[in-house]
Formats: C-alpha cells, sequence, structure tokens
C-alpha cells in the first residue's frame, strides 16, 4: 500500500502559498506516494485544483488529512 502525503489549505487568510505544487505532486506520485490536496488548496498561489489532479493527486477535504501517514 502506498504512503499518502495529505496537502492542506493554509489556514492563514493572508498567507497565499501552498505545500506543494503540480510538479512535487507529480514527482511525489511517480515515486509511488498517494497525493491528497485539500480542494482549493492553491488558489490563493493561482494554482487549481484541476493542475493538481492533473499531475496526480486526488482532491479532497480537511477530513482527509487522518488518512495521511
Amino acid at each position: 500500500m502506498a504512503q499518502t502525503v495529505f496537502v492542506p489549505k493554509e489556514s492563514d487568510p493572508v498567507e497565499t502559498r501552498v505545500g506543494a505544487s503540480p510538479d512535487s505532486v507529480k514527482k511525489l506520485a511517480g515515486l509511488g506516494f498517494a497525493v491528497i490536496v485539500e480542494k482549493g488548496a492553491g488558489h490563493a498561489s493561482r494554482i487549481t485544483d484541476e493542475a493538481f489532479s492533473g499531475a496526480g493527486a486526488k482532491i479532497g477535504s480537511a477530513a482527509d488529512a487522518k488518512t495521511a501517514d
């Protein structure tokens, strides 16, 4: 079973960074990791959910954090 990495949406409203990019998601997925990105995590960085899913991530909710390793 693959290890799961969860990328949360930033809770600070003035923070524009996100913990992963589509490129890093693609690399992690290529290494065999399952990647879940919280819906809207890249919004402040102008990275769409579609960009993350296109790179191999599943788009999830904050509740998915408890499934990550």
